[in-house]
């Protein structure tokens, strides 16, 4: 995916995975949003402040691998592996 550091295929579906809980939206959909780099049409249902948030996350290679060594996320991607 466009921009973003290495993920492991285990680490990406664990976060989609994570994403299409809280989103309410089928994995697929989310995955089909990331390839298509359609992150407005993923986060329709969260405000614009949160859609912000991501695309300034996303967009960000920096931040990303910054969020991905959170340790709470490590341990929310950790349940999701096993």
């Amino acid at each position: 995916m466009h921009g973003l550091p290495d993920i492991n295929p285990k680490q990406m579906e664990a976060l989609l995975a994570i994403a299409s809980k809280k989103l309410g939206k089928p994995v697929d959909e989310l995955k089909k949003g990331l390839e298509s780099e359609n992150i407005q049409k993923m986060a329709s249902g969260l405000s614009e402040e949160q859609q912000k948030k991501i695309q300034n996350i996303i967009k960000d290679p920096k931040k990303v691998s910054e969020f991905l060594s959170n340790p709470a996320v490590k341990l929310m991607i950790s349940k999701y592996i096993k």
